[in-house]
């Protein structure tokens, strides 16, 4: 008998009236993988005809038949639950609530499928979309249902999941496939739904082979469609335009909705539409909002009063769920930089001031994407946030942009948020020069960096001398900032030199401040005196208030 291995699968493993499909596989001095599952060890050289279950002359019992079944329904029955196991940690993770996570993980009304995506058609289906729109959450409900389907009709379409460990092995996308089928049908006949998840975890041509093996299997295996999930790669989406498949974000009223189940309270809708350009651009993408969700949730835990501290704790909590390495941080934060000289716009490889080996971990960090002939964030926020980060590094940076208006305009969001969450020291640093030229810039700046009242923190005072100091170098930069109009409205002496400041604190942490208007020669910071009179009569420009957590 010749020894070649023939395996073509299995022929209706519910062994009706029907399954008389002779499917046989030579055993080749090895027991039949699928004999051994359901209790019976075929014979070297024997033809194990798996349709009519026969070895040989030997005819299989009833009994033996209902194993097979039973090996069946329960590896679907392990892929389901693996499946929704994968989900309620990953939402787990996310929003940190068991509960909830378990919920929304059986809530199918979560990942639903992309409208132009037709699941009965057959073909290559290329699902692209950036960071945290929802890809794999859309792909396992996907899974999750052909599962279902699998269990109630075993003539149903073969479900296959392939996770990147899985995919990304040394031999064919076919035998692959054919191993994670094994005992679930015959793919040849009944077809199979197989989903790729991360293609853009490979290299372009790796994932361009990958892309290529697929569109093959989906002609010679009838009624089967394979689903890749990825970010987008320019040249795979010049290549497969047919078969691109763009997920949306989810609507306003979508992202309300969830926000308000995560957080467990009614949320305005003003509240959100409120939050600022760069937090309104990614709250409709559910990684997003599930986390701003969790953060209202736990208001009192994580107060966050500010459209910066909000970008903060999403940018820092999201790239937790990628898992973006400390090295990755610095070209990342060099692209950012280059993006925002180039106007917020892709940037050629050649020109960031990375070596080949950076160059391809900053691809590796898939927190960008190749666009236009270079790269770039696929989101603002990303911009922003690791600009943010070069000017905390080195904030004396800024300074170089002064002498254009149109790239320090460039630097606007990332200023907004450097000033809305920094230290003192680092705002300083930022604000003195621009203040000093362009202090209408600085006034719009400082106004976005303020808290909009998502929720409230007190701060304590710094000693006297040192609120004096800021004060004093505060004003200096605005003195010199509104030029001739600061004779008019600014605490300063005839020769432009600023007066003595003076502070007091007084109950409940309030800190009271005002300028010197007398003749005496007084040091540059001063006590306010304890009489009323005399501090009228001597002193002006009076200001009160508590201190904030916030340095502007």
């Amino acid at each position: 008998m010749d020894k070649k291995v023939t395996h073509t699968g299995i022929s209706n493993p519910t062994f009706g009236d029907n399954a008389q499909t002779e499917i046989s596989q030579n055993i080749n001095h090895e027991p039949n993988k699928l004999a051994e599952k359901i209790g019976v060890v075929a014979q070297p050289h024997s033809i194990v005809n798996i349709g009519i279950l026969k070895v040989g002359d030997s005819n299989y019992t009833e009994q033996d038949k209902n194993r097979l079944e039973i090996a069946r329904t329960k590896k679907l029955d392990e892929m389901y639950r693996e499946s929704i196991a994968w989900c309620k940690t990953r939402f787990r993770a996310v929003i940190g609530d068991k509960q909830k996570a378990a919920e929304l993980a059986n809530d199918f009304s979560l990942g639903l499928p992309p409208a132009n995506l037709d699941l009965k058609a057959q073909g290559l289906f290329i699902l692209t979309g950036d960071f945290g729109v929802g890809k794999t959450l859309i792909v396992q409900r996907i899974f999750q249902n052909a599962v279902k389907a699998a269990l109630e009709n075993p003539n149903a379409q073969i479900p296959v999941y392939l996770k990147t460990d899985t995919w990304r092995q040394d031999k064919s996308l076919r035998a692959i496939i054919e191993d994670e089928a094994d005992t679930l049908g015959d793919i040849k006949t009944q077809g199979a739904i197989i989903i790729i998840d991360e293609l853009d975890k490979a290299p372009v041509n790796e994932a361009f082979e990958i892309i290529k093996q697929s569109d093959c299997l989906t002609e010679i295996w009838q009624k089967t469609k394979i689903i890749i999930t990825s970010r987008p790669i320019q040249n795979i989406e010049d290549t497969y335009e047919d078969n691109l498949i763009r997920i949306p974000p989810l609507t306003f009223e979508q992202a309300h909705h969830l926000i308000e189940s995560i957080s467990g309270q009614e949320v305005n809708p003003m509240r959100l539409r409120d939050l600022g350009a760069s937090v309104k651009e990614v709250i409709t993408y559910p990684l997003f909002t599930l986390l701003l969700g969790r953060y209202w949730k736990e208001g009192d835990a994580r107060p966050i009063s500010t459209r910066a501290e909000l970008l903060s704790k999403l940018v820092e909590d999201s790239l937790q769920q990628a898992g973006a390495s400390q090295e990755a941080d610095k070209h990342l934060i060099k692209l950012a930089v280059r993006s925002i000289e180039f106007g917020n716009k892709a940037v050629p490889l050649a020109d960031i001031d990375l070596s080949k080996s950076e160059q391809q971990a900053l691809l590796d960090s898939r927190l960008v994407v190749r666009q236009s002939g270079g790269i770039t964030f696929p989101l603002s926020i990303f911009t922003q946030w690791f600009a943010y980060l070069a000017l905390e590094e080195n904030p004396a940076q800024i300074e170089k942009y002064l002498q254009d208006p149109e790239q320090l305009e460039n630097w606007r969001y990332a200023l907004i948020v450097a000033i809305g969450i920094s230290s003192q020291i680092i705002v300083s640093k930022i604000l003195t020069p621009i203040i000093e030229k362009y202090p209408s810039f600085a006034v719009e700046i400082i106004r976005g960096s303020l808290s909009n009242s998502l929720s409230s923190q007190r701060a304590s005072l710094p000693p006297l001398q040192e609120c004096g100091e800021q004060l004093r170098v505060s004003m200096s930069a605005w003195v010199k900032g509104i030029g001739n109009l600061a004779r008019l409205i600014a605490p300063i002496r005839e020769d432009g030199t600023l007066c003595p400041v003076g502070l007091e604190i007084r109950h409940d942490n309030f800190l009271e401040s005002g300028w010197y208007l007398g003749k005496e020669k007084l040091a540059d910071i001063q006590k306010l005196p304890d009489d009323n009179y005399i501090t009228r009569s001597t002193w002006g420009n009076f200001q009160g208030r508590r201190p904030s957590h916030q340095s502007a």
